[in-house]
């Protein structure tokens, strides 16, 4: 099966959704520095990456966390809104909606929106088309309805999905 726009799953923390998103063919799995310890070990983490191929491994780390040199090594990418962070490897910018509409992107940027909680009316759209989606992996708005306008119209880099948690271990409803 291909899809239609790369996708990257954000916040994976189960290896049902690792592999069922390899499987469905995704571009990236995200893990967020914040679950590694508290959901589950780095071992789990090392697990969970050895039984999927084909994906780039992206590691979340927010403002202000402390990343090791070796939990780095592990991934393909860093995703951050710390400007300031040095990375032998790609890095994806974590950017709001409105800092992403503002600034002149040169790197691929996830544009989401939990700060501005701006809706994807249709001036929004519009500043999107108007700024152009070839940077941008969409991380807000995406639903069945505004699918085929992203897909046609903003043409973005991919869109963000989140992972979800288990409902037991090996076991979860991937209907959503």
């Amino acid at each position: 099966m291909s899809l239609s726009l790369p996708v990257y799953i954000s916040s994976v923390n189960n290896l049902s959704d690792a592999r069922y998103c390899a499987g469905m063919g995704v571009t990236w799995l995200g893990f967020n520095i914040r679950d590694i310890g508290k959901v589950y070990s780095e071992n789990d983490l090392r697990g969970m990456m050895d039984w999927v191929e084909g994906v780039k491994f992206v590691l979340e780390a927010p403002k202000g966390e402390s990343i090791s040199e070796e939990l780095i090594e592990l991934f393909d990418i860093l995703l951050t809104s710390n400007s300031d962070v040095k990375f032998k490897k790609d890095i994806i910018n974590l950017l709001d909606v409105k800092d992403y509409l503002k600034q002149d992107t040169q790197n691929i940027c996830l544009v989401h929106n939990e700060i501005s909680k701006l809706q994807m009316n249709e001036e929004i759209k519009s500043s999107l088309v108007k700024k152009g989606g070839e940077k941008a992996i969409l991380g807000f708005g995406i639903n069945t309805d505004s699918l085929k306008w992203i897909v046609s119209e903003l043409k973005p880099a991919g869109i963000m999905l989140k992972g979800g948690k288990e409902e037991r271990p090996g076991y979860k409803s991937l209907d959503e």
